[in-house]
């Protein structure tokens, strides 16, 4: 039988693992980040070790596959650019017919819904003022979100670098966390030979 005592050890236990899974939660952005530049840290990593067996530094190994990577998607662009602008043209020349069509199933639903008794309003564009801040908003928003996947992809871009550069000195931090039984020999974390 309890004697009607609160377990706070458990309490506080439920709050802590609460208060990480928030924390989680309210910054996952940043762990996304995170771990995109350990995939691509990872993806790096066995060119820098076979760029060592030539003694050519790692911050030279990462700034020449970040070169090879940018002009590969570069030529992919130049060579997809063509069809892309063809099939822009195509749905700039369709753009009518389509807005046409939204504008009959819009009606369709007026019509249908028109038999319960509700309405659906179009939206007005005749209101100049009301069109224009729509647009504006739209374009800065636009703005920042580009700035914003510019700066992201930066720092991770910046992060992978790093992780790459100084790879050794972070495993072997992250090893002294473990408990000494725990760790692996030292030859287990190095890099293949």
């Amino acid at each position: 039988m309890t004697d009607g005592r609160l377990p706070w050890p458990l309490v506080f236990q439920v709050l802590g693992v609460a208060a990480l899974v928030w924390l989680f939660i309210a910054t996952w952005p940043v762990w996304l980040l995170a771990f995109t530049a350990l995939v691509l840290a990872s993806a790096i990593l066995p060119a820098a070790w076979v760029g060592e067996r030539y003694r050519v530094p790692r911050g030279v190994t990462v700034l020449v596959v970040y070169l090879v990577v940018a002009g590969i998607m570069t030529l992919m662009g130049r060579l997809l650019w063509p069809a892309l602008s063809e099939q822009w043209k195509q749905f700039m020349d369709q753009l009518p017919r389509l807005i046409d069509n939204v504008k009959g199933w819009v009606g369709d639903l007026q019509v249908l819904f028109g038999q319960w008794g509700a309405t659906v309003s179009a939206p007005k564009t005749d209101n100049l003022q009301a069109v224009g801040s729509a647009l504006l908003a739209n374009t800065v928003r636009l703005t920042a979100g580009t700035v914003g996947a510019v700066f992201e992809l930066l720092a991770v871009l910046m992060i992978a670098a790093y992780l790459v550069i100084d790879a050794s000195h972070i495993g072997g931090t992250l090893l002294a966390l473990l408990p000494p039984a725990a760790r692996p020999p030292p030859s287990g974390w190095r890099r293949p030979c």
